[in-house]
């Protein structure tokens, strides 16, 4: 199994030195060059449904804001960093600090899982020090959960690898590989979130995007797009995967879009959520 080159702290026994800290990760990021990510994890779990979220929200956001501000300036932080340098020669890099909010719950009310729009205009207070906080809830989480077990399920652990596009922040990494099993924290928050499956017999590798959102002709016109050039390099096997798709509602459309493809462009269409009409 390859190393992920990612330190987990163990924050048993820790409480006094992690500033109500409930997990912690640090590693060297994939996506920006020269660049340790210390991920600093909140997680804020009722068995009730969400109630009075604006509220209850702000409580939660302000209080992972100040445990990451806590954080940057402690020794804990230092003598992780430095760990992180020695064992991976990352001298020079600058440290970033991202929080996670967790706010999830034990209801399983379909109604009752998105928070986005209840708490998109939350005033924070201005005199809090953070660079960038992520927040999970229900929708975000079942997300998360469904679609990364899935691939992983169907293709094996050992085969799976989230995919680092190359883009301008990390093109100067020294050793860099397209792909490897750190899951960067910048697609905690994303819709799409890339895979690269490894096959054997020198075959080339499926390039993998799954998305939150269910199939559409521009959904999948648009994902293509995005892909197409940016791994015409690495592979030229293409999975979309959606949270919702009907192969007999999907054919004209995929009919027409594989009548513009070149040839050698191999797309393959599948859905994270189970369901017997296919």
């Amino acid at each position: 199994m390859r190393q992920t080159n990612m330190l987990i702290v163990t924050l048993v026994n820790m409480k006094k030195n992690t500033h109500g800290i409930d997990a912690l990760f640090v590693y060297n990021s994939p996506l920006e060059s020269k660049t340790i990510e210390n991920v600093i994890v909140s997680s804020k779990y009722s068995s009730n449904p969400y109630y009075k979220v604006a509220s209850t929200f702000k409580s939660h956001f302000e209080d992972i804001a100040t445990t990451i501000e806590c954080y940057a300036k402690s020794s804990l932080k230092k003598e992780i960093n430095q760990q992180v340098i020695s064992a991976g020669r990352y001298n020079g890099c600058k440290k970033v600090d991202t929080g996670v909010l967790f706010y999830i719950n034990n209801d399983s009310n379909p109604d009752k899982q998105d928070i986005i729009s209840s708490i998109k205009n939350s005033q924070i207070s201005s005199d809090l020090k953070y660079r960038t906080i992520h927040v999970v809830d229900n929708k975000r989480a079942s997300f998360l959960y469904e679609s990364i077990t899935y691939i992983k399920n169907k293709y094996g652990y050992d085969k799976v690898n989230f995919f680092y596009p190359p883009t301008s922040l990390n093109l100067t990494i020294t050793g860099k590989r397209y792909f490897g099993k750190v899951f960067p924290v910048e697609y905690i928050s994303s819709p799409i979130i890339p895979f690269v499956i490894e096959r054997g017999n020198q075959e080339q590798p499926i390039i993998c995007l799954v998305s939150s959102e269910p199939f559409s002709a521009d959904g999948i016109e648009h994902l293509l797009s995005c892909t197409r050039d940016l791994v015409a390099d690495i592979s030229k096997n293409l999975l979309f995967v959606f949270s919702h798709y009907n192969k007999l509602n999907a054919k004209e459309d995929l009919d027409r879009l594989r009548l513009s493809l070149d040839r050698e462009i191999s797309i393959e269409i599948d859905s994270y959520k189970a369901d017997f009409r296919g």
